[in-house]
């Protein structure tokens, strides 16, 4: 790994510049959209709040969600011969007590080995084992929440979330109050991908985890078909347990400065004969940090997807990262998804001897999501990981059972 010393004055500003340029006009021009599978929000063409409660996507499905994972898979609960038990758990059971309680839950059990070491030992672990609530006593009143019990591996990671969403008028704007994970990038059930990390000698570091929450209020507006916005402050104490050098440079200066995140989405779903698609960006301003995400999903064909994302860090005199993600997925048989994606991502690191010290990670992951039957879910995958410190190739398998 080379260190060349810079004046901060001349520091890869043409690039830097650049770059921060494009990054400014995508959050400007696009939107952000989240989703927990974001292939299915293309096959579907729906908003992610048409499968989830949570208007970000992941966590407890409504009931399109819900007949969804039912109905796209390679085989029909009669076809598996297991009809009898699939009816037990209909969705009329899904809905305790009427509107006042609903369950949900989402078990992943993985199976991996570490890219640092060539000798490195398979592990087999729970990545998740979550369970959801749903509460709507009123027409203008609902709340959710969450709680993990697997092991919490990423700092800022929690074991819960909670809130509450107020819609005083119909066609209003909905208020969200609560723990929970403010509106940024696209929220995918893959956490290794670079838009959510950023490039360390020895592979990536995580900047937003998986359940990542604070404490924090969202204005959300979804009433028109083709825009959504949002609109939120957060805590940044969850963010903070984040850090560049060890506990040397934290990602958010100061402890509890607050967060500013804003997000639209665009659908050009409603024009006519245009395929299923979406593009977005988001954006985080916490004192002189801005972290924004962009990309874009595009059904090409009935069986091929495209998308692209693109992110950028932004912290002076301490960090400068992106990455950029292309993937290609396809869809071969219902149930059955093939993708192929390349990941890069760039950083560049400030000493505090003021030396620039440049790193690059590169991926190229090969995977597939395969639903044999509803509600049970298999992800194999082959991945290729380059860092400044290694090269190296790993198989990996997650068992995904949810409801």
């Amino acid at each position: 790994m080379s260190k060349k010393p810079e004046s901060l004055g001349s520091y890869h500003h043409t690039n830097k510049k650049t770059i921060i340029i494009i990054a400014s006009l995508l959050v400007l021009l696009n939107a952000n959209f989240l989703f927990a599978i974001p292939e299915f929000a293309i096959l579907t063409g729906n908003r992610c709040s048409s499968c989830h409660i949570n208007f970000q996507g992941g966590g407890m499905r409504k009931d399109f969600g819900w007949n969804f994972g039912k109905d796209f898979t390679v085989l029909s609960p009669s076809e598996a011969g297991l009809e009898g038990f699939y009816n037990f758990f209909d969705k009329q059971k899904y809905s305790l007590l009427d509107r006042f309680l609903a369950v949900g839950t989402d078990f992943r059990y993985q199976t991996a080995r570490s890219h640092k070491y060539e000798d490195a030992v398979r592990k087999y672990y729970p990545m998740q084992a979550s369970i959801y609530i749903n509460s709507s006593p009123l027409d203008w009143l609902r709340f959710d929440g969450q709680y993990n019990f697997g092991k919490l591996i990423f700092p800022g990671q929690q074991e819960w979330s909670a809130s509450g969403y107020f819609q005083p008028f119909s066609e209003g704007p909905i208020l969200r109050l609560g723990n929970f994970q403010p509106s940024l990038g696209l929220r995918d059930c893959d956490m290794t991908m670079l838009d959510r990390r950023i490039p360390t000698p020895d592979g990536s570091q995580t900047i937003l985890p998986p359940d990542y929450s604070e404490i924090g209020a969202e204005i959300i507006y979804e009433n028109q078909k083709w825009v959504s916005l949002y609109a939120g402050v957060f805590d940044s104490k969850n963010l903070w347990a984040n850090s560049f050098f060890g506990r040397e440079n934290k990602i958010v200066s100061i402890l509890h400065n607050p967060s500013f995140t804003f997000k639209f989405v665009i659908y050009p779903n409603w024009i006519d004969d245009y395929p299923s698609s979406f593009l977005g960006s988001s954006i985080l301003v916490n004192g002189d940090l801005i972290y924004s995400h962009s990309f874009l999903g595009l059904s090409i064909t009935d069986d091929f997807i495209f998308t692209v994302r693109f992110s950028l860090l932004n912290k002076p005199y301490e960090r400068f990262a992106y990455s950029f993600i292309p993937a290609l997925i396809y869809v071969p048989y219902k149930g059955i998804l093939i993708g192929v994606r390349g990941e890069f991502g760039k950083a560049d690191i400030i000493t505090p001897e003021k030396i620039v010290i440049p790193i690059s990670t590169y991926q190229i992951v090969a995977n597939a999501k395969i639903l044999l039957i509803p509600y049970i879910e298999f992800i194999p995958e082959y991945r290729f990981v380059a860092t400044e410190e290694y090269k190296s190739f790993r198989w990996a398998f997650q068992f995904h059972i949810y409801y």
